[in-house]
């Protein structure tokens, strides 16, 4: 605006004046808006129109229908053609305008608390400064460590602490996202003002984020907390997996300014907990400076850049907490490639929290007693003692001899419960120490025949429940980029045929890397023609076959790069994940050669028709590395039979067992009989619970790569080896999702923190 536009309008009408408080009344509502301390809601008017009302200062508009027909008869009344000449002239004529919305409430009553400080009446005579506003909090976060000794040492502690007179729902919602793969122990966790080195060992002791370190003022310990200003933070941009704020967004002096930090170093899938009082009672102060009043207005400063809403509530304050009306809590986790203005809320399971938040802070209690307590400690540890003698001494009693006849009786209603008490014994054992008794895998087979699948289809759910799904960040790999519809489709036709054929395949140059790689490997010899009790080892030679199997041992398979690649294949896990219903594990990855050895089908090459059970629930990913062919030894696979109740009870009767192409044709018909060829590369899956088999070689030879994911490693015992880390990303992958690796072994030193 020019000096004569500007001294026309030196004199505001009163229809001038009445157009503007209303309009600024319409722009500024004082609950929607965030108050700081020394600034008024005109000094932040840019603010509350790109925060509050998105609008767009370089198109000057409105995204509200309404609110742009008021801007344009304000234009219209003054002559102004931007924004900011209304601010302008807001600001000239503020002592024109009656309006009530044009300071945030301020109060000096909790300011009598302090002073006596010397740094407080420094303020107050120097005037307000980032250096003397530090040098105060610092001086009220030293009393505040010093009034509850304990919270400096105590990780137990300070998580009662942080349940005072509520329910915290901090560590219920970490370690729901640890379980869910989008934390990992080794990811860096910040504590801004944390105070308490209690809060660190907090994170690092009772959720395992062992990378955790605060932010302070002031800092007892420089290993675990750095001492800096939390508006400068001395970490690199996208360095920080979490960033937790609790009780110190209302001590920024900047809250703005606070927020675009933490944005910078969180990553681009971080997560940011907040926990902060607002809206206070009698207005912004010297100490509590900012009030954010609700979690709407927070999520305005972060907007576009928040994929979900993880947790969120607003209740009464903490008792000492009297100058505020509500506690905000909130967890987001960020997108900072989005550009989704409403991000999604997410369900949270209030009863089963509630319950959980009960039996924590009890177990926290009695943890608490028997480390403080020795004597305590003693005589309950002489409790379970003495009950455990009792137990084994019960064992030699008659009721022991009652059970063991119960295990030996012939009644069919007897024996499948008691086929039961031995799988769950069994789980109990697997729990406690990750290997399942062999009685117990007998057990889970047993049950598979006597109850066609449906003791499988039970005890899935029930893992499922225990495990759910990772919330994986994108599901394109070597199966194709799947949205999911595609994984929706693709479960459905697994669980209806039990299998299905993807159309990528992998490169012919990614298949001859995996097939060199094999024919210099040390090899199984396997074959109903190798007669031998200790292993037979070799070299496969392509023109001397001397048996109709070449496996090569897990360890080898595994330290090959190819084959690392394709076990931290998102879209594999994805796949697997979508039909188990629950995290994936891989559970068995096989690699072996086929030859043309003789015309007739080799058991121990599985070339006959079987069903299996090795594990409660499961998925197999097949994969041709070389071209298969009618001829060349197809994988064949009987359509529908994995489902419950399929196989015939004549069928099941016989046990583990193989059957013949009659006894499958005979039984399900010709339709059912499916025989998969396709070029190198082909990837097939497939519920094996169905009968399947490879077909015996004719002409030339197959290399076949199996990988196996399950929903448990219960049943069947066995565990690879990662020797080296060979495919980049995979180190990554294998910290981030423990749970799918956790059947592998690393080498020491492999997995680098």
């Amino acid at each position: 605006m020019n000096s004569s536009e500007s001294s026309s309008m030196s004199t505001m009408t009163a229809d001038g004046r009445e157009l503007i408080e209303r309009f600024l009344d319409y722009l500024i509502d004082p609950v929607g808006c965030i108050d700081t301390y020394g600034r008024t809601y005109i000094d932040d008017l840019e603010f509350i129109l790109v925060e509050n009302h998105l609008f767009d200062f370089q198109a000057q508009t409105f995204p509200d229908t309404e609110a742009q027909q008021w801007f344009e008869r304000i234009c219209s009344a003054f002559s102004f053609k931007r924004m900011e000449e209304f601010i302008d002239y807001v600001r000239q004529h503020l002592t024109e305008i009656d309006l009530a919305n044009i300071r945030p409430r301020s109060t000096f009553q909790t300011e009598t608390l302090f002073e006596l400080e010397p740094s407080f009446q420094e303020m107050k005579r120097q005037g307000d400064s980032v250096e003397r506003n530090n040098e105060f909090q610092r001086a009220i976060s030293t009393e505040s460590v010093k009034s509850i000794p304990h919270n400096e040492l105590e990780a137990d502690y300070y998580e009662l602490y942080m349940s005072f007179d509520r329910t915290n729902p901090w560590t219920y919602v970490i370690r729901r996202e640890i379980e869910r793969g989008n934390l990992a122990p080794e990811d860096q966790v910040l504590c801004l003002g944390n105070r308490w080195l209690g809060e660190i060992m907090y994170f690092r002791q009772n959720l395992g984020l062992k990378n955790a370190k605060g932010v302070d003022l002031i800092s007892s310990d420089p290993e675990l907390v750095i001492a800096a200003d939390m508006h400068k933070l001395p970490f690199e941009d996208n360095s920080v997996k979490m960033i937790f704020n609790r009780g110190l967004i209302n001590k920024s002096y900047d809250v703005r300014l606070l927020i675009k930090e933490m944005m910078r170093v969180l990553t681009k899938d971080g997560f940011l907990i907040v926990e902060t009082p607002g809206p206070y009672g009698y207005g912004v102060s010297r100490l509590g400076r900012t009030d954010i009043k609700s979690a709407q207005n927070l999520l305005r400063l972060m907007r576009g850049k928040v994929q979900r809403i993880v947790y969120s509530d607003a209740m009464k304050p903490h008792q000492y907490l009297y100058d505020a009306t509500r506690l905000i809590r909130i967890c987001v986790q960020l997108d900072k490639d989005g550009r989704d203005l409403v991000p999604k809320a997410e369900a949270f399971p209030q009863l089963r929290f509630k319950i959980y938040d009960v039996c924590r802070r009890r177990f926290l209690e009695a943890r608490r007693m028997l480390r403080d307590k020795p004597a305590t400690k003693a005589r309950v540890l002489g409790f379970a003692n003495r009950i455990r003698t009792s137990i084994v001494r019960r064992i030699k009693t008659p009721i022991f001899a009652k059970v063991m006849a119960l295990n030996q009786s012939t009644n069919p209603r007897t024996k499948y419960a008691m086929t039961w008490v031995k799988l769950l014994r069994g789980a109990w054992i697997h729990a406690r120490g990750g290997e399942t008794p062999h009685s117990a895998h007998i057990a889970l087979i047993d049950l598979f025949i006597s109850s066609g699948g449906r003791a499988n289809d039970l005890l899935a759910k029930t893992v499922a429940l225990a495990h759910p799904p990772y919330r994986l960040p994108s599901a394109a790999g070597v199966l194709g980029d799947l949205k999911p519809l595609d994984l929706k489709r693709i479960q459905q036709q697994l669980e209806k045929d039990g299998y299905y054929v993807f159309e990528n395949c992998l490169s012919a140059d990614f298949c001859e890397r995996i097939s060199r790689q094999t024919l210099s490997a040390d090899c199984l010899i396997l074959g109903d023609e190798v007669n031998s009790d200790a292993p037979v080892r070799g070299q496969y030679n392509r023109e001397a076959p001397v048996a109709a199997k070449y496996l090569l041992t897990v360890d080898d398979t595994t330290d090959i790069p190819e084959v690392q690649e394709l076990i931290s294949d998102p879209s594999i896990i994805a796949v697997a994940q979508n039909y188990l219903k629950s995290k994936p594990i891989f559970s068995g990855i096989s690699l072996w050669w086929s030859p043309a050895f003789k015309d007739t089908p080799d058991s121990q090459a599985a070339q006959q028709f079987h069903w299996d059970m090795e594990r409660i629930k499961w998925i197999r990913f097949f994969i041709y590395l070389t071209d298969v062919t009618a001829e060349s030894g197809p994988h064949c696979f009987i359509k529908g039979s994995h489902r419950t109740g399929a196989i015939p009870d004549k069928l099941l009767s016989l046990g583990y067992v193989r059957h013949s192409d009659e006894t499958m044709r005979d039984t399900y018909g010709n339709d059912s009989y499916m025989e998969f060829l396709g070029q190198r590369g082909t990837i097939i899956v497939e519920d094996s619970r169905g009968f399947h088999k490879g077909m015996e070689p004719k002409k030339g030879d197959r290399l076949l790569l199996a990988l196996e994911l399950s929903n448990t490693t219960f049943g069947a015992n066995k565990r690879h080896l990662i020797r080296n880390i060979r495919a980049p990303g995979f180190g990554d992958v294998a910290k981030r999702y423990p749970r799918i690796y956790s059947n592998f072994d690393f080498a020491p030193g492999v997995l680098k923190p």
